[in-house]
């Protein structure tokens, strides 16, 4: 089967968002950084404009006209926060979603996926992040294998090329939840996956995310609950049973994991403080929030010294306030009327698709993943949330067309 255009075009742009740290070159600051994603979008929207006048690609209605009430709400978001202090940098972040929705959602919106396509983005997928964690274990292994003498958790900052161990995690998740599912539910060879699995968890657990174990431990009961067999269950079983066996009857590995990953004594890792901040900011703003930029900059110049609010839903308060609340809602709802559409058809895929949004809600409590975001982590979030459900749907909706016709 004839791989479809959004396989290549998912997988390279995912490439383009770390395309500076997968070549292993530093950032020179933000003027640069923003010269290399408006490079990016205007690839892209050149790209998505060309092939569609080729193809004659056809609209859907309904998709412009989401995105027009989608982008009137950022217009007003913007006018009510930034109209006055705009400059070329403060316009970005405002742009990108909106060309972005305008390339994947409507002039790529009648595109399709099928399950081949699928497990061709997850293992590109895998592999990206395999090579994520080979750099990280090359340039981290004097301290890898030390590890037993670490006494604080933040001692370990185990991130591979990122600025830091939260992006790394991320992806790990993502990784580790494709790499699963290839050899659990699409049956991909097991001795090149399972491997690699274990390779991956071993660098999530270095990241001490507890949020990312919880979402793939997540991920992983769902598969193994519902789209599993008696005999790949009885195996899960047993696995989970020599891990728990190992953590509370080798006293080296129970310490390391009371000290570095439960951290009891840590709490939210000053997530709290963060979130406090934010609500702070949030008075008298609920409406249209504080605009795109506005939070960040008061975030980064605050005692607190960071540049994420690490949750997705008060990111979503502060950038939009209530109105922009309601427009990623009906993305949220969207996706999960796509995926509940899917059921119908494939419900491996079903099951799979229902995983990685579970995760998304979940690690939304503690990291920022705004879909259809510039950053990297939105994006792929925005693939495997919005986008290929999209395109999944589609094929099954052209499928049964065809085959009513055919009545």
């Amino acid at each position: 089967m004839k791989k479809s255009i959004m396989v290549y075009l998912l997988c390279i742009y995912m490439l383009a968002t770390n395309i500076l740290q997968i070549l292993l070159l530093e950032s020179k600051g933000d003027n640069f950084d923003s010269f290399v994603k408006t490079v990016i979008i205007i690839s892209l929207i050149l790209f998505a404009i060309i092939y569609s006048f080729k193809k004659n690609i056809n609209i859907s209605k309904n998709d412009m006209l989401f995105l027009l009430v989608y982008s009137l709400t950022i217009i007003l978001i913007f006018i009510t926060n930034d109209l006055s202090n705009s400059s070329i940098l403060s316009l970005i972040p405002y742009i990108y979603p909106i060309v972005l929705m305008f390339v994947f959602l409507v002039l790529f919106g009648k595109e399709e996926l099928t399950e081949i396509n699928l497990v061709t983005i997850m293992k590109f997928m895998t592999f990206y992040v395999l090579y994520m964690c080979i750099y990280n274990f090359i340039i981290n292994y004097d301290s890898i294998i030390n590890i037993n003498i670490v006494t604080r958790s933040y001692e370990m900052n185990y991130a591979s090329f990122f600025n830091n161990r939260n992006t790394f995690a991320f992806y790990l998740v993502y990784g580790l939840c494709c790499s699963f599912s290839l050899f659990n539910s699409f049956n991909q060879n097991k001795k090149i996956y399972l491997p690699i699995f274990l390779f991956l968890l071993l660098n999530l657990i270095l990241t001490l995310s507890r949020t990312g174990l919880i979402c793939v431990f997540l991920f992983i009961l769902i598969s193994v609950l519902i789209n599993s067999t008696k005999k790949q269950k009885m195996f899960y079983f047993i696995a989970l049973l020599l891990l728990v066996y190992s953590l509370f009857s080798l006293p080296q590995i129970s310490s390391f994991f009371e000290k570095n990953l439960i951290r009891s004594s840590s709490g939210l890792s000053g997530r709290n403080e963060i979130w406090s901040y934010g609500s702070n900011l949030l008075k008298d703003n609920y409406l249209l929030g504080l605009g795109f930029n506005k939070p960040i900059e008061l975030l980064s110049n605050s005692y607190l010294s960071t540049s994420s609010f690490h949750n997705t839903y008060l990111t979503i308060l502060l950038y939009g306030g209530i109105l922009y609340v309601i427009a990623n809602i009906f993305l949220w709802l969207q996706s999960i009327t796509y995926v509940l559409f899917i059921k119908k058809h494939n419900k491996k895929i079903y099951y799979i698709m229902l995983g990685f949004i579970l995760i998304y809600f979940v690690y939304g409590f503690t990291e920022t993943q705004v879909l259809f975001f510039s950053s990297s982590v939105s994006f792929v979030s925005t693939c495997f949330i919005s986008l290929i459900s999209k395109y999944i749907n589609n094929y099954y909706n052209n499928y049964n067309k065809l085959s009513n016709e055919g009545k």
